[in-house]
Formats: C-alpha cells, structure tokens, sequence
C-alpha cells in the first residue's frame, strides 16, 4: 500500500489492516520492485491474536504461543509460472483463512484463560476493586470476538455458547461487588467450556450438562 507522509491515519489503518507492506510516498519504481520481491520472495507469516490478524508486524507479540502461519502467495506462485484458476485459488485462500481464524481462537483461549484466574483471585481473596468490573467486562468483550470467530468457522455451536457466556458475565458485572456463588462458579468454568466446546469433534457431541452448567443456556439468575 502506499501512503502519503501527511496522512498519519491511513498509515495507521494499513497497520491495522494487515497489509503486506507500506511504502511512504514519494517513492520511484526501483523500491516498488525491491518491496514486491520482498513480499515475493520473502512473505511473512501471518499471525492470530485477540486483538489483530496479518502479518507478522516487528511490535507484535513475540511469545512462543503466538503460531506463525504460512498462507497462500499468489505473487510467488505467479512468478513460479504456476497458474491458479479461480476455484483452486478460491479453495487455497479459504484454506489460509481456516488456519489463521483457528489460530486467533487458540489466542482469545488463552486470553480467556488469563482474564478468568485474575477474576477468580480477586473473588477468592475477597480484593473486589473497580478492575474486577473491568475485567469482567473484558472478559465478555473477548467471547462476544471469540462468537464472530467461531461464526466464520461456520461453528454455530461454539458461536451461541460464546454469546450466552457473554451475557452471563455483563449480568454479574452489573454488580460485581456481590456476586452469588452459582456467577463466581460460572467464571471458573468459563475456559473450560470454551475449550470443550472447541475440541469437539461434532458440534451435537458437546453437552453443557456434562459440566454441570447448566447456566449458560442463558442468562445468569
């Protein structure tokens, strides 16, 4: 993408975008072809996370659970002299996406994971500040991601847990001060039915009841 220098806000959107590269304006036709063979020759891995898919970026996170992922380069196959038609591009490119979209699943996972042990902390230790509410309502904002995921992986099952969960959690932030036993144990096994509901192999394998959780078929009590 190129980008004029005095248009700071288009760079920032080509950032969040994923584009594969950004070249400021002005620029000659030597570094256009040194960035295309660059992209060509040398793309990067994509990566999944919570908060952004594209590229591998220099500032991304570097930890080892990030999965970098290789994804269809049509410019390399072009410059290969192999000739893609439509369907077989078509199914390569949703191949890509399949992978990358499961990935940012494996990401808003952890993430849940991680917001889920901070709550359950603070309620256990009875430290109920503000970022108890602020967490919980992260917590609801990730699932309510991890729902339009899941719907693009064409997993209806996991999409509709993930927005039950999610009213659930807005409920008991409502008032997070005194939440009742039954929403403190909602919390603790918000990951576990996340990653249920992600490793079974048919979407009418997974039964709710199995945890006894009941609960997430709607909105807390």
């Amino acid at each position: 993408m190129l980008v004029s220098p005095t248009r700071r806000e288009a760079l920032e959107r080509a950032i969040e975008a994923g584009v594969d590269d950004i070249i400021i304006k002005p620029v000659t036709a030597e570094r256009v072809q040194e960035r295309l063979k660059l992209v060509t020759f040398h793309r990067r891995p994509f990566i999944a996370t919570d908060s952004y898919l594209g590229p591998e970026r220099k500032n991304e996170e570097s930890a080892a659970r990030v999965r970098r992922i290789p994804v269809i380069n049509t410019l390399f196959e072009k410059v290969s002299g192999r000739e893609m038609d439509k369907f077989t591009l078509k199914a390569a490119v949703e191949g890509s996406l399949q992978k990358v979209l499961q990935a940012q699943l494996d990401s808003q996972s952890f993430r849940l994971g991680e917001v889920c042990e901070r709550l359950v902390l603070a309620y256990d230790t009875g430290s109920i500040t503000n970022e108890v509410q602020a967490d919980l309502m992260m917590l609801a904002d990730v699932l309510k991601d991890a729902s339009g995921v899941a719907e693009r992986l064409k997993d209806i099952q996991l999409s509709g847990l993930c927005i039950s969960l999610a009213e659930n959690v807005n409920q008991i932030a409502d008032h997070y001060a005194e939440p009742t036993e039954k929403e403190v144990d909602l919390i603790r096994k918000v990951t576990m039915a996340f990653k249920m509901a992600m490793k079974a192999p048919e979407p009418e394998d997974l039964q709710i009841d199995d945890l006894d959780m009941s609960e997430f078929s709607g909105p807390a009590n």
